[in-house]
């Protein structure tokens, strides 16, 4: 797998070809500020700067091995499918590696039509006490001057940004204007307000779950669709897998039940029991081997609400090529910049009506087809990819976010179905492709970028001093416009000290 991974960097990103593309301007941040917030609370994976491996693995999770010899694809009898445990709250590590190995950044703000902001909490409890302040923010994003060029900042939540997922500042009031500019930013999480009322914040918008076709090498890529070839009769009409929990228990509860009422070849249910640690889920690979050996093998997947409306079992079952049978007419909302028209490739259903496995065997063969046709279409672009130009979700997202801004010739931007089936540009030297530029600093960034002479994944080496050194020179600032205006004075009779209180308040206006 590791052979198949291509990193790009591009300092400049202005070409003609690539201006179908947004700028992407990623700001160079530590992981920590020096009084011990944290800026990431995932960042582990940009330890791993040479390890091409352990950073795909870091970043996807661990492989684990599917066995095909019952396939229905005979040529792939006999042999195993390789792929990762993915995090569904991975969202923030997969898209910032991605950005700062991406021929769509720049290193010049001003060449920029987005500025990537990586700041979030993945598996913290966000509040006051462990998130960073407003002004904290405000310090380290400098081209963040207005609610027009905040809404040119990307922000993210990797979870649903509902309370405790995102900090004060993601939600805060807007006035006064020079408190913060935040709440302008264009956001991305799990979720948005368009399904789910609770999820906290302005511009939010969502964005699907890394499912497990998520980081993998094209070979790999071509079995999975070998796999999921809609003209395939596969075996099992119905599966489900899912723990009962969250506000949607009993709606699980009843469908678990209807699904062992039925059995197999109609239903097989698994059980997911919630396992956690540091705040993810932790399955054995048996249980994850056996989960996707379900989902290759159904043609309707149960997904029935849990916490909230959505989970990643949907995007699961759509790019295994299985119909996603929902529950909840919120559902039919989630990720509308991917999924626009939800009637077309799932199930909606009551399942007080009837039993849900009944409904599902009532339905003409000719309509489950067309699903089964428009789930396997869809699935192309519902990965986080290693590769550039392949028409990811991280892609999709950027030109969305784009099109909000109006950005330059966004008119003249393809739509997101022109890139599916692309193959990334394998040609070592050209722009684009095999080297990844060195990652720079604010003041840094206005330079061309060095070319390094490897290509992992992630070549951030985030520095403190960058964050230190900035509130150093506004402090010394002050103290000398501070001492001007104490110089200016003198003649008029002020005293030669001041009070304390003096001192504050001459400071104040000045910075302010």
């Amino acid at each position: 797998m590791a052979e198949e991974l291509v990193n790009v960097g591009n300092a400049g990103g202005g070409t003609s070809a690539t201006r179908s593309h947004p700028r992407v301007f990623v700001y160079s941040l530590p992981r920590a500020l020096p009084n011990g917030v944290i800026l990431r609370d995932d960042a582990q994976c940009e330890k791993l700067l040479f390890d091409k491996i352990g950073a795909i693995n870091c970043l996807f999770g661990d492989e684990f091995k599917v066995d095909l010899t019952n396939s229905l694809v005979h040529d792939l009898r006999n042999s195993t499918l390789t792929l990762h445990k993915v995090d569904q709250f991975s969202l923030g590590r997969i898209m910032y590696a991605r950005l700062l190995a991406s021929p769509w950044r720049v290193f010049d703000p001003k060449q920029a039509d987005l500025f990537f902001v990586p700041i979030w909490t993945a598996d913290t409890w966000a509040n006051s006490s462990t998130c960073p302040s407003a002004l904290d923010i405000n310090i380290l994003l400098p081209f963040m001057r207005d609610p027009k060029s905040a809404r040119r900042h990307i922000m993210l939540n990797p979870r649903v940004a509902h309370e405790h997922d995102v900090c004060p500042s993601w939600h805060g009031d807007p006035r006064p204007l020079k408190s913060t500019l935040v709440p302008f930013a264009t956001k991305f999480a799990l979720e948005d307000r368009s399904c789910c009322p609770s999820v906290k914040g302005n511009n939010v918008h969502s964005v699907p779950y890394p499912s497990f076709a998520s980081g993998l090498d094209l070979r790999t890529k071509e079995r999975l669709r070998a796999l999921t070839n809609p003209r395939l009769v596969r075996p099992l009409l119905v599966m489900g897998a899912f723990g009962i929990h969250g506000a949607g228990a009993a709606t699980r509860t009843i469908v678990k039940a209807q699904c062992r009422e039925k059995g197999t070849p109609d239903c097989m249910f698994m059980d997911l029991p919630i396992q956690q640690h540091h705040g993810t889920l932790a399955f054995s690979a048996a249980t994850y081997e056996r989960l996707v050996s379900l989902m290759l093998n159904a043609t309707f997947c149960l997904e029935p609400n849990g916490d909230t409306p959505s989970r990643k079992g949907i995007i699961d079952a759509i790019v295994f090529g299985c119909i996603p049978v929902l529950f909840l007419p919120a559902q039919l909302k989630l990720w509308p910049w991917h999924l626009p028209d939800w009637s077309t490739f799932s199930v909606l259903l009551d399942p007080h009506s009837d039993n849900a496995v009944t409904q599902l065997r009532k339905i003409p063969p000719a309509k489950v087809a067309l699903l089964r046709q428009q789930v396997a279409r869809l699935a192309r672009g519902l990965s986080y990819e290693i590769h550039d130009d392949m028409g990811d979700v991280v892609e999709r997202s950027l030109i969305n976010a784009w099109k909000l801004n109006d950005g330059p010739l966004f008119s003249h931007v393809p739509p997101p179905s022109s890139f599916a089936g692309q193959q990334p540009n394998l040609k070592a030297g050209a722009a684009g492709t095999g080297v990844v530029s060195k990652p720079m600093t604010t003041k840094d960034s206005l330079r061309s970028s060095p070319l390094l002479p490897f290509a992992g994944v992630l070549q951030h080496v985030p520095s403190v001093f960058s964050t230190s050194r900035s509130l150093v020179i506004i402090l010394f600032v002050s103290i000398l416009c501070s001492l001007m205006v104490v110089a200016w004075a003198r003649p008029k009779g002020l005293k030669l000290w001041a009070t304390r209180r003096e001192h504050f308040e001459v400071s104040y206006v000045i910075i302010k």
